[in-house]
């Protein structure tokens, strides 16, 4: 138990983070001592690392490759959908064995190798057979002491078994909605440093389901952190979950970037962690296997747009001050301006003030006269002798705001 206890305090370490996570088996895994002694997960230089593949399947096996052979688990999900493979990434995080996705039907030649690579004691199939079929499943067998599925009759069913079957108890947990992945996704990362369980809840259901509820009580969960704003779970879940008797904060905001940076400055404080994360938030395959990883490294997992980083998203980075940055997936979706957390332009109103008593700038130049509430174009008869008190970027926004266009 020392020995274990010591792997994990040296993968918080590596990660930079401040918290040293313990974690919990279920009674039908091998004694914490009998696991690995050694870090079952590699760290980054400083700078940018991108881990990517051609496929989603590749990517997961790129970042699964950081993890070093003999650990305790594998956990297999299906590629084509994320409910699954969220569930799964908190609780592959606590035990400290990678995600890895496979098409429902067959398990890709390089996904098996990778197993046999790793040397697990088990292997985790996520979801009933109409997610990862019996095909897959015979197929991973050989593979491990011992396989077994986890899953139900839906995505809520299947992520309530995994994490009875992984989460002996756990003082805190956190809900997110399973209709959409990233604030799920942003929350694996605080609840790898917490070894805590991400359970997902219908975002627009009224209250918390009697076996969710079940669950929580069974690991003695006594607060609950909300993953997202009330557009994605409810104040009917919020509201319930207070009445039930837990402590209740909720982190979210008007978007995804918003949510994933409250999460993140919630759990992770300047220089707390020396390593990020950072997907797309627009897409899910890239980001599960990865967020598995954060979790596992008790790292923080961002969420960002293509091109550049959205201003929330900018200003939490900037505020961890991580001197390693992991870029889950290609340029296509998390590009190099991203990574180097450029803000996103802002956009520009549609009118403003003129520059000076006759001058309207380049990007507003339809001058607006108040008194006539008639706007003129440049070219137009009067344009160089209107003296503006509004400037709009096209006709459009000056007729919405109530202009009439010039007849000269």
């Amino acid at each position: 138990m020392f020995l274990r206890a010591l792997t994990l305090l040296a993968s918080a370490v590596l990660a930079g983070s401040l918290l040293a996570p313990t974690a919990a088996f279920a009674a039908d895994q091998p004694p914490v001592d009998d696991a690995p002694t050694t870090m079952s997960t590699t760290g980054f230089n400083p700078g940018v690392t991108r881990l990517a593949g051609d496929s989603r399947y590749e990517t997961a096996l790129a970042i699964s490759q950081r993890y070093t052979a003999g650990v305790p688990a594998v956990f297999v999900a299906t590629g084509s959908n994320f409910p699954d493979a969220l569930s799964a990434a908190a609780a592959a995080s606590l035990v400290g064995g990678p995600l890895l996705l496979t098409p429902s039907d067959s398990l890709p030649k390089n996904v098996r190798e990778e197993i046999q690579r790793l040397k697990p004691m088990q292997i985790y199939i996520i979801g009933g057979p109409g997610a990862v079929s019996g095909a897959v499943f015979n197929a991973l067998k050989p593979l491990a002491s011992k396989t077994t599925r986890l899953g139900g009759a839906d995505r809520y069913e299947t992520a309530r078994t995994i994490i009875k079957n992984v989460f002996t108890s756990s003082g805190t947990a956190l809900i997110a909605t399973g209709r959409t992945f990233p604030d799920a996704l942003a929350a694996t990362g605080a609840a790898g440093v917490l070894n805590a369980p991400v359970v997902l809840v219908d975002g627009v259901a009224s209250k918390i389901p009697d076996a969710t509820v079940k669950l929580l009580r069974s690991l003695g969960v006594r607060s609950i952190t909300i993953a997202g704003g009330p557009g994605a779970v409810s104040t009917g879940v919020e509201s319930h979950a207070k009445a039930l008797g837990f402590t209740v904060q909720r982190l979210g905001g008007a978007s995804r970037y918003d949510t994933a940076a409250a999460i993140n400055n919630a759990y992770f404080p300047a220089g707390s962690s020396s390593t990020m994360f950072l997907a797309t938030g627009t897409n899910f395959p890239d980001a599960l296997a990865g967020a598995a990883l954060a979790g596992n490294l008790g790292a923080p997992v961002y969420v960002t747009q293509a091109t550049c980083a959205p201003k929330p998203i900018r200003e939490s980075v900037s505020r961890l001050g991580a001197s390693r940055t992991v870029v889950l997936g290609g340029t296509s979706v998390v590009s190099d301006a991203s990574a180097r957390n450029t803000e996103c332009a802002q956009p520009r109103p549609e009118r403003t003030k003129p520059i000076d008593g006759w001058t309207c700038p380049t990007w507003a130049p339809i001058k607006g006269n108040a008194s006539s509430m008639i706007y003129h174009v440049p070219g137009g008869a009067f344009y160089e002798k209107t003296n503006p008190e509004e400037c709009f970027a096209n006709e459009g926004a000056a007729q919405r705001a109530g202009y009439r266009k010039s007849k000269l």
